[in-house]
C-alpha cells in the first residue's frame, strides 16, 4: 500500500514564504531593539525548517500507523496538528509580509 502525504506541497508554500520574508526583509535595518534584516531572515529560516521538519515528523508518524508500525492513532493525529498549525502561522507570516511590502509601496515619497 501507497501511502500519499499532502505536506509535500505544504513545504514548497513554506519556501515561496522565506523567498517572499526574504525579499521584505534584505537590506533592512531596524530600530533600537528590532532584529535588522539578516536576523531576520536567519530567525525566519530557523522557524521554517522547524515547521518543514514537524511535517516530515508527522509524515513518518502516518506511514507508521498505516502500516503498523508502534505509532498509536493519537500520535499520528498529534504530530498532524502540529505541523498544521506551523504551516498556518507561516502562511499567516507570509500574509502580514506582503500587505506590509504592500502598503509600503502605496506610500507617497
Amino acid at each position: 500500500m501507497k501511502v500519499d502525504t499532502s505536506f509535500a506541497a505544504g513545504t514548497q508554500g513554506a519556501q515561496e514564504a522565506l523567498k517572499t520574508l526574504s525579499t521584505a526583509a534584505a537590506g533592512g535595518v531596524g530600530a533600537a531593539g528590532e532584529l535588522g534584516g539578516a536576523e531576520f531572515v536567519g530567525k525566519v529560516k530557523e522557524m521554517v525548517g522547524s515547521v518543514v521538519e514537524s511535517g516530515r515528523s508527522a509524515d513518518s508518524a502516518v506511514v507508521d500507523l498505516m502500516t503498523g508500525g508502534e505509532t498509536d492513532m493519537h500520535t499520528a493525529m498529534v504530530k498532524i496538528q502540529e505541523a498544521d498549525l506551523g504551516m498556518r502561522f507561516v502562511v499567516q507570516l507570509r500574509n502580514r509580509a506582503v500587505s506590509a511590502y504592500e502598503e509600503i509601496m502605496r506610500l507617497q515619497v
